[in-house]
C-alpha cells in the first residue's frame, strides 16, 4: 500500500490553480459553442441580438467564476493506492479509481498528476512526493513503470 496525506505546498498549488484556469476556459468555450452560438443565430432571426449578446457576455466568466471560487474543494489531501484500486479525498469529496482506468503519470519533480481516461476523471489526483507517509517514492515508480513520463514546468 502506498499513501500521500497532507496539504499540498505553494508550488503544487500554483500548478493546480493553473490547470483550474484551463479546465474553466475549455469548459466555458464549450458552453459557447453549445449555447452561445445558437442564442446569438436566434437573436439574430427574432432582433433580440442585445439579449443575446448580453448571454453569451455573461456566461463565459460565469463558469470561470465558478471553477476559481471552488479551488479549495479541488486540493488533494489523502490518496491511498492498494491492490489494484487508487481512493482520493479531494476537498469535499472522495472517488476511487480502479488502476486500469489511469491513462498516465506526469511527474513534475516534486510530485505526480494522475491523469484518468475521460469518463473516470478526478481533477486534481496529485501526489506530492514529499507528502508520502506509507511506501516508497521506488515503490510507486516500479508500480506505474510503464505510465509515468517525466516532465519539465
Amino acid at each position: 500500500m502506498i499513501v500521500f496525506s497532507g496539504y499540498v505546498n505553494k508550488n503544487t498549488l500554483k500548478y493546480i490553480y493553473n490547470k483550474m484556469i484551463k479546465m474553466g476556459w475549455i469548459a466555458g468555450l464549450a458552453e459557447f459553442i453549445i449555447i452561445g452560438i445558437p442564442c446569438v443565430l436566434i437573436g439574430l432571426v427574432f432582433e433580440f441580438w442585445t439579449f443575446s449578446i448580453l448571454v453569451v457576455l455573461l456566461l463565459l466568466p460565469l463558469t470561470l467564476l465558478i471553477a476559481w471560487s471552488d479551488r479549495k474543494g479541488q486540493l488533494p489531501y489523502l490518496i491511498r493506492i492498494e491492490k489494484n484500486e487508487i481512493y482520493a479525498e479531494i476537498g469535499r469529496g472522495a472517488g476511487s479509481r480502479t488502476l486500469d482506468d489511469i491513462k498516465v503519470i506526469l511527474d513534475y519533480g516534486e510530485f505526480y498528476d494522475i491523469i484518468f481516461y475521460f469518463p473516470n476523471k478526478l481533477l486534481n489526483c496529485i501526489c506530492q512526493k514529499d507528502l508520502i507517509v506509507q511506501g516508497t517514492i521506488k515503490e510507486f515508480e516500479e508500480l506505474f513503470e510503464d505510465k509515468i513520463v517525466r516532465k519539465m514546468r
